[in-house]
């Protein structure tokens, strides 16, 4: 039996691991703009929605066309071509020290690589390739040219996504290895602290919940804490921090970060390396819900539930604290850099000559919804005055006292592990909660309410899910299978199976996620028998929709023997692109982002051309003309 090419790459890999040394400062070229000072916009372990930044990302003045350089030695392991993610990429496999380094979002490749990709092109009749040479097929050596930079993929503008990754693809800091063309003498920012309640007993001022302080600093570039903190109990502690570099505005990753306690160290993070297999797991290294709900991703110098990320060193307790005494305190948060630039922040705890305030802020939605799940416990509030809250169960009335109080509010606390409440009474105020039912993480589950079931594998959630769900018919006739967990944070893909009530084309119909201005995103999926089935890694609610206008072309331009277009399409999406000249397949670039199609540069378009574009609904749009 032949191995695939994929194994047999990566047994030769694997043996080249282990007769190599590993890399060292000066290894590496820089390789854009080599010998001058370079600006950069990202760096490895930056904060992203769902993965770790991976490498630097080098600024190129806004434009595209620079020159790129091998940064060393070596051959090239994989080519990419993908209207997506890393755009038009390189892979260089560096024999002499084990590495890899990844060339992304680039505008065009060297004449070698650009003859040799267009050629698969035109075998596949695809744009969109991913290939492989062989080992010596292209050979380069440091300071080659084998590319242009450019803004291609996922890109939000012109730069150079640079990576440095070991034989087993595992993304190493670049910075790592000295480049001079980068200069930074700027400490990271520690811009505000949140400490969270772990358990139902804990407080911060006096509250259960999550509380954000705002760090300042002095005209001498001292940071603290202006307001006074108290804490009890067990304590979780994050941070909104980023780095800085010279001549840069753009807030970046910090690579070490590290916390104590009364002077002993309870967590220590410590990224040098990163493994894309794990990388999810950035969804309980932040504060999901935090990030999801008002958009900054704060760090959590504790190791939450789920998180499976081998890059910390904490106390016995994972980097909680545990406070159960009214003395003074002192928590020393310390962040340093790749170039050893450090901030440190002392903050003092239960410190008698600073005022606390109880109206802080609840930063997970109280104002507006009067009640919030976060952990395993429901909270509610009453702004007229105390009286007894009552849950009911199942239709039993359960009485629970109140939890805290601030100067405005009474707070009372359910605990979801003892059943999941309809509904509860509060004064004068009643609560709906919509909690259709409890799914256990590390279980593989499937649960079902009305006209939806959803499958999870085992490790598809990092913590348990108390699940939100309702159904909805909107005025405008659409049918809204109304799953609301936005902020629970899922590893995996989950299947979702929706029964809905009304008639559907099979054909042009699909499932789109629906916000609260009832604007449609697409997802997909695909009918079996009565049932819609499509696979998510957000628990947000749906609908079932149908798209029935194709896609529209505009020409742009047709000079030369090149044409040029915009195609568009306002519902489902564009699916797919294929172009013909004279009966035959043609090339056509095409850049998601703008929308922009173009010919293969080398063929002169003339003759019977026909260009059809398909949506994800199939509708399908051809232009046709004779150039």
């Amino acid at each position: 039996m032949k191995l695939s090419k994929i194994l047999f790459l990566l047994i030769i890999l694997s043996f080249e691991a282990f007769t190599q040394v590993a890399p060292q400062r000066g290894d590496f070229m820089f390789p854009v703009r080599p010998k001058q000072e370079n600006y950069l916009a990202g760096t490895m372990s930056e904060l992203r929605s769902s993965h770790f930044h991976s490498g630097l990302d080098i600024k190129t003045s806004g434009i595209t066309g620079l020159p790129i350089y091998a940064a060393a030695d070596g051959y090239i392991q994989r080519i990419r071509v993908a209207t997506g993610g890393y755009g038009n990429a390189l892979y260089l496999v560096h024999p002499q020290n084990g590495t890899v380094t990844v060339y992304a979002h680039l505008k065009s490749f060297n004449n070698d690589i650009a003859d040799y990709v267009r050629t698969q092109q035109y075998a596949e009749e695809s744009f969109q390739v991913d290939l492989y040479p062989t080992k010596n097929q292209f050979v380069f050596e440091k300071g080659d040219l084998i590319a242009l930079s450019g803004n291609s993929g996922s890109s939000s503008g012109p730069h150079l996504h640079f990576e440095v990754r070991n034989l087993r693809h595992r993304a190493l800091d670049p910075l790592d290895y000295g480049f001079d063309e980068i200069v930074d003498r700027t400490p990271p920012v520690l811009a505000s602290v949140a400490f969270i309640t772990m358990d139902e007993h804990a407080r911060v001022n006096g509250m259960w919940g999550r509380v954000e302080f705002d760090v300042v600093t002095d005209e001498s570039g001292n940071a603290s804490i202006e307001e006074g903190v108290s804490l009890f109990g067990n304590i979780g502690v994050e941070i909104y921090a980023y780095d800085k570099f010279d001549g840069a505005r753009n807030r970046n990753g910090i690579r070490y970060q590290t916390m104590l306690f009364d002077g002993k160290p309870t967590f220590t993070q410590k990224i040098d390396q990163l493994n894309f297999s794990t990388q999810r797991n950035i969804l309980v290294h932040t504060n999901y819900k935090r990030s999801r709900e008002g958009g900054r991703r704060f760090n959590k110098l504790y190791l939450d539930d789920g998180n499976k990320l081998k890059f910390y060193a904490t106390n016995d307790r994972s980097g909680i604290l545990r406070i159960f005494d009214p003395m003074e305190h002192q928590i020393d948060i310390r962040l340093e850099d790749a170039y050893g630039n450090i901030n440190q922040v002392n903050i003092k705890i239960n410190d008698n000559g600073f005022e606390r305030s109880r109206e802080a802020k609840h930063t997970y939605g109280l104002d507006t919804k009067g009640f919030d799940v976060w952990g395993n416990w429901l909270e509610i509030e009453s702004k007229e005055g105390y009286c007894d809250a009552v849950f009911y169960v199942s239709g039993k009335p359960k009485k629970v006292d109140m939890a805290y109080y601030t100067n405005t509010t009474h707070h009372f606390l359910w605990d979801l592990r003892h059943g999941l409440p309809d509904s509860a009474q509060l004064c004068e105020a009643a609560y709906k909660f919509n909690l259709a039912g409890m799914v256990p993480s590390d279980q593989k589950i499937k649960w079902e309410g009305e006209d939806i079931r959803v499958s999870f594998p085992t490790y598809a959630l990092f913590d348990t899910a108390y699940i939100h769900y309702q159904r909805l018919q909107k005025p405008n006739g659409l049918e809204v299978f109304e799953l609301d967990n936005p902020t629970t944070p899922l590893r995996q893909f989950v299947t979702v199976y929706l029964k809905p009530q009304g008639v559907y084309d099979f054909v042009q119909s699909g499932v789109y996620a629906i916000n609260g201005r009832d604007e449609l995103s697409y997802v997909g999926g695909e009918w079996e028998g009565d049932e819609m089935v499509f696979k998510t890694r957000d628990l947000v609610p749906f609908t079932i929709a149908t798209d029935s206008v194709p896609p529209v072309i505009v020409e742009k331009s047709s000079r030369m023997g090149r044409v040029k277009f915009k195609i568009e399409d306002e519902m489902s999406g564009i699916h797919s692109v294929r172009a013909t000249l004279n009966g035959r397949w043609l090339l056509m670039n095409h850049d998601a982002k703008s929308g922009y199609v173009w010919s293969d540069e080398t063929v002169v378009v003339k003759g019977q051309f026909s260009l059809a574009v398909k949506d994800n609904a199939n509708n399908i749009t051809r232009f046709e003309v004779t150039y």
